[in-house]
C-alpha cells in the first residue's frame, strides 16, 4: 500500500507543448483517494524559447500555481530546464479526487518543448 514515505509516482507528460500562450496544458488526476505532491516539473526544449522567460505551473483549476512553478529561461533547442520551486508542503497537498492542471503563463514569444510532471500519490 502507498504511504507518505512510499508513494506511487507517476509521470504525466506533454509532448510538443507550446508554452508561449498561455493556458492550460494538461488537467490530470491521481488514483482514486489519493493525496499527492509534486516532486518535479521538467521542460526539454523542441522549438528555441525567445525573448522572455516562461512559467509552467502545477495547481489546482482555481489557483494554477499553487504547488510547483518551473520557470523555463531563454533556451536553445535541446536545452533542459528542471529547476523546480515547490510550493507545497505537508499542509499544501494535492487533495484526494482532484483535478491538477499543468498550465503555462506564455512568457516567451515562441517555444514548444515536451513536459514532463512527477507526482508522488499516497
Amino acid at each position: 500500500m502507498a504511504t507518505y514515505d512510499n508513494p506511487v509516482r507517476m509521470t504525466y507528460s506533454v509532448l510538443a507543448a507550446a508554452i508561449d500562450t498561455s493556458g492550460t496544458l494538461l488537467l490530470m488526476s491521481g488514483p482514486k483517494g489519493m493525496k499527492g505532491r509534486v516532486e518535479s516539473i521538467t521542460f526539454v526544449a523542441t522549438v528555441a524559447t525567445t525573448v522572455a522567460v516562461t512559467v509552467l505551473s502545477v495547481g489546482s483549476v482555481g489557483d494554477t500555481d499553487k504547488y510547483a512553478i518551473n520557470t523555463v529561461p531563454i533556451a536553445a533547442i535541446a536545452a533542459v530546464s528542471n529547476t523546480t520551486t515547490i510550493l507545497n508542503s505537508d499542509t499544501n497537498l494535492i487533495p484526494a479526487d482532484e483535478a491538477v492542471v499543468l498550465a503555462s503563463d506564455g512568457g516567451s514569444t515562441a517555444g514548444d518543448g515536451n513536459v514532463y510532471v512527477v507526482i508522488a500519490w499516497f
